[in-house]
C-alpha cells in the first residue's frame, strides 16, 4: 500500500447538528476580534485564540522565536507557577493545545460550557502574562531541538524546507517554522518578551468561540479576559521574487531517493485560485488514487496550504534510486497532461474528496473554531464558508488553467535527496 502525504487548505464545511447560528464577528474593546458561532447541540464550547504572528513575522528576532514562544506559553505566568496551567486545564476535563505556522499561532481547548469562563481565564493568562522563566525556557529549547532532530528523519518534511529556502530565498516564508538549531539556542528571554509585546496583540488577535454559549455571554467573557495591548496590524507578507528553475542534489543517507518540485502558488486573497489549486493538487494525489499515484512507482507527495502570501505547491515522490529518472519523467508528463485537460470524472472525485474531508474536519466544535480562526488570519472568517462554494464551482477547465499558471517548470525549484557519495551540494 502506498503512503500518501497530502495537505491542503483548511476546510470549512460544518455538519449542522441541532441549533446553530451563522458565525458573527465583533470588535472587542481591546481591539481584538471576537468570532462567534452559537450551537447548543452539545453542552460544550470550543475556545481558540488566533494571532497573525507566525514564523514569517519572526524578524528581526531570531528565526524560531514564534515557535518557541508558543512552546513556552503554558509553562509559567505571573499568576500561575510552572505546571499549574496544565493542572487547572485538566481540572476542567480538557487539555490545552497550541500550534505555529508561517502565518499564525493559535492556542485552543474545548470544555464543558459551564467551565468556559475558567478556560478563558487560563488561555488569556497564558497569552497575556507569560514569564518566560529561563529554566523552563531552556527545557523547551531542548524539546525544540529534539523536534528538529526527529524532523530530520522525516524526508518529505526536510524536502519541503529545502524547497521553501530555494523558492523564497530571503522572503520570510523561506525560513523553517521551527527555526534552526543555532538560532533557537540564541533566543533570549528579552526576545520572547519583545515577541509577546509586539506580536501577541489585540490588532492581530481573534478570540473564536463555538458552541453552547450565547452571543452576549461570549462578548462579555472575551472582553473581560482578553485585555491585550492594542499593537499594530500584521504587516503584509513581502511579495517574493519570481523564481527561476534550479535544482540541487543533496547527499543524505536515506534508504530511498526523494525528488521534489516546489512551485509558487496563489495567496489567500486570490481565493478562487486557491480553490482551483486545492482541486488540482487533489487530482494529482488523492488517497492513493490520484493521477501521479497511477504513474509513479513509490510514495507520492502533493501539498498546498493556503497562506497569507503566496503559498508553496510541493509535488514529489520517493523510490529506489534506479527508478528515480523514470518516475520523474512520469510525474512531469502527468503535469503536462493536466495542463492540456483534466477528465471531468477525476475533477469531480477530487472535489468530493475535499468536501468530504472538510465535513469530517469540521464536525466538532473544535474543528469549526479552528476553521474560522484559520481563515481570520488569512483575510476573514467568512472565507470558511466561501470555501465550500468555491470548491464546488471549480470546473475541469479551471483545474487545467491552474496547472498552466502555477506548475511551470521554468519557475520551479527541484531538490533530490540521494545516498550517492558524489551528490552535489
Amino acid at each position: 500500500m502506498k503512503k500518501i502525504i497530502f495537505l491542503f487548505a483548511a476546510a470549512s464545511i460544518f455538519v449542522q447538528i441541532g441549533l446553530s447560528a451563522a458565525p458573527v464577528t465583533e470588535k472587542l474593546p481591546s481591539g481584538a476580534t471576537l468570532v462567534f458561532e452559537e450551537n447548543h447541540s452539545a453542552p460544550l464550547v470550543a475556545a481558540d485564540i488566533w494571532f497573525v504572528s507566525g514564523s514569517a513575522y519572526d524578524g528581526p528576532l531570531p528565526a524560531g522565536t514564534a515557535h518557541l514562544a508558543e512552546h513556552c506559553a503554558f509553562n509559567m505566568t505571573k499568576n500561575r507557577p510552572a505546571g499549574r496551567i496544565d493542572w487547572d486545564a485538566e481540572c476542567l476535563g480538557t487539555t490545552l493545545d497550541a500550534h505555529t505556522s508561517r502565518d499564525w499561532i493559535h492556542y485552543s481547548c474545548t470544555v464543558p460550557s459551564r467551565y468556559i469562563e475558567k478556560a478563558l481565564d487560563i488561555l488569556s493568562d497564558a497569552v497575556i502574562n507569560p514569564v518566560y522563566d529561563e529554566g523552563e525556557t531552556d527545557i523547551e529549547k531542548r524539546i525544540v531541538a529534539d523536534e528538529l532532530s526527529r524532523k530530520s528523519m522525516t524526508p518529505f518534511s526536510v524536502m519541503k524546507d529545502f524547497l521553501a529556502a530555494d523558492l523564497y530565498e530571503s522572503n520570510p516564508y523561506g525560513r523553517p517554522i521551527e527555526g534552526y538549531p543555532d538560532t533557537v539556542a540564541k533566543i533570549t528571554r528579552d526576545d520572547l518578551m519583545k515577541f509577546r509585546s509586539t506580536r501577541l496583540t489585540a490588532a492581530r488577535c481573534a478570540v473564536v468561540l463555538v458552541g453552547d454559549i450565547t452571543k452576549e455571554k461570549a462578548s462579555e467573557l472575551a472582553s473581560k479576559y482578553f485585555t491585550l495591548e492594542k499593537g499594530e496590524p500584521a504587516p503584509p507578507i513581502p511579495e517574493p521574487k519570481t523564481p527561476q528553475y534550479s535544482e540541487r542534489v543533496v547527499n543524505i543517507p536515506y534508504v530511498l531517493t526523494y525528488t521534489g518540485f516546489g512551485f509558487m502558488g496563489p495567496k489567500a486573497e486570490d481565493f478562487d485560485e486557491v480553490c482551483a489549486v486545492d482541486v488540482l493538487v487533489t487530482c494529482l494525489v488523492r488517497g492513493g488514487m490520484g493521477l501521479i499515484n497511477r504513474a509513479v512507482k513509490g510514495d507520492c507527495l502533493s501539498d498546498f496550504l493556503t497562506s497569507k502570501g503566496r503559498g508553496m505547491i510541493t509535488i514529489g515522490f520517493s523510490c529506489k534510486e534506479e527508478e528515480a529518472a523514470a518516475n520523474e519523467a512520469a510525474l512531469l508528463q502527468v503535469i503536462e497532461e493536466a495542463k492540456a485537460g483534466v477528465d471531468p470524472a477525476v475533477a469531480e472525485a477530487a472535489k468530493r474528496y475535499l468536501l468530504g474531508t472538510s465535513a469530517f474536519d469540521n464536525e466538532t466544535f473544535g474543528g469549526r473554531a479552528s476553521a474560522l480562526g484559520f481563515y481570520f488570519t488569512l483575510g476573514g472568517p467568512d472565507l470558511a464558508d466561501k470555501y465550500i462554494d468555491g470548491v464546488r464551482a471549480v470546473t475541469p477547465e479551471r483545474v487545467s488553467a491552474a496547472a498552466k499558471k502555477y506548475l511551470d517548470k521554468a519557475h520551479a525549484k527541484k531538490v533530490v535527496f540521494t545516498a550517492k557519495k558524489e551528490a552535489a551540494k
